[in-house]
């Protein structure tokens, strides 16, 4: 198992470890570290990209206080899918899966300093050690789960630190869905691949332990923000969510552009904490990137070119019939029906304009 730690120490690092608790299953996400934060013997494969697909544990650490030994908070389960060392630096990225927490993160830290001789730690008021490593084996005291009142644990022990004491609300992205189905759509490396002219509801979860009806912090001060590709991607709900209640299942309903070529695009979601008329992502913070491929629909883009191309077919038709010097006019009109669906499919998958 990898472990890799996030603080506190800026505001990145925290947004780290918000992200990693909010983006969904297949999602992929991103660490970098400086070399100095890397055990030796780790510094070779990470270069040489030796350690894909390794189970890492990513967690909190908390550094906000000297007087105190560092606290590590497991957070979510991923697989490693790319190292590279850029400089007197690395970049990891990670494929996140679900849920890795702990009951007891007293019992945790303990388990893992035993695995561990150099976690980070204080030196005379200096943090020193290593904040990505490696360990033998998981450790006993961790759990894997995807349900979400074990996310509603994890949200609350962070909320318990002072890096997240402020933070108005929490979020989790649950999955894309088509609209009226149940089941979530799974990503292919990072990826949803959604189908031409349908709807989806991107499902979010919204969270802020402590909030309750007698007593709302949040009132109407913050917002949930979407934006994407209006060529690619629309709207059909509103993408300005209003976070008015401790606890919320929240829906954006999108639809994809009748696109007759696959195309790359995105739903990025930000958060905005403060009271405003009309909130925009201009104004608000980034959160994250939900990535989509839209694909055509086959069968649409099939019978759109076949009813082009009969369109295109009968006007040639008419044509040929109606000239007395062309001799044989059944073998004519058989190429000209021919020719005419032709342009009617080329035209409606878009291999070249009409």
């Amino acid at each position: 198992m990898l472990l890799c730690l996030s603080s506190g120490f800026t505001p990145r690092y925290r947004e780290d470890i918000l992200r990693s608790t909010a983006m969904p299953v297949g999602s992929e996400l991103r660490f970098r570290y400086d070399l100095n934060l890397i055990p030796d013997g780790l510094k070779g494969p990470i270069a040489k990209n030796e350690m894909v697909g390794r189970s890492v544990c990513i967690a909190y650490l908390d550094r906000s206080d000297q007087a105190r030994a560092p606290e590590i908070v497991p957070c979510r389960e991923a697989k490693l899918r790319n190292s590279k060392v850029c400089g007197d630096f690395c970049v990891l990225t990670f494929e996140l899966a679900g849920l890795w927490f702990t009951n007891d993160t007293q019992a945790f830290n303990k388990e893992i300093q035993r695995g561990s001789d150099f976690l980070p730690h204080w030196d005379q008021g200096n943090l020193v050690g290593y904040f990505c490593q490696t360990f033998a084996s998981e450790p006993t005291s961790l759990t894997r789960s995807s349900d979400i009142a074990d996310w509603q644990r994890i949200i609350k022990t962070l909320k318990a630190h002072s890096d997240f004491a402020n933070r108005a609300f929490f979020y989790f992205v649950e999955g894309v869905f088509a609209s009226g189905s149940p089941k979530g759509i799974p990503q292919a490396k990072g990826v949803y691949q959604l189908t031409a002219d349908r709807s989806y509801d991107v499902v979010i979860i919204q969270y802020a332990p402590g909030e309750t009806n007698e007593a709302l912090a949040v009132r109407n001060t913050c917002w949930l923000l979407a934006d994407s590709d209006n060529q690619a991607l629309s709207f059909t709900t509103t993408k300005k969510l209003t976070v008015d209640s401790g606890y919320d299942e929240k829906i954006l309903r999108v639809r994809t552009g009748a696109v007759v070529t696959r195309l790359d695009s995105m739903i990025s979601l930000f958060h905005l904490v403060g009271e405003t008329a009309d909130p925009k992502t201009a104004d608000a913070t980034w959160d994250f990137d939900i990535r989509v491929k839209i694909v055509p629909n086959a069968w649409a883009a099939l019978w759109k070119g076949l009813l082009l191309g009969g369109f295109l077919a009968l006007q040639g038709l008419v044509l040929c019939f109606a000239n007395p010097q062309i001799q044989y006019k059944t073998s004519v009109s058989v190429l000209v029906v021919i020719a005419g669906l032709l342009a009617g499919l080329v035209a409606s998958f878009g291999l070249r304009k009409p």
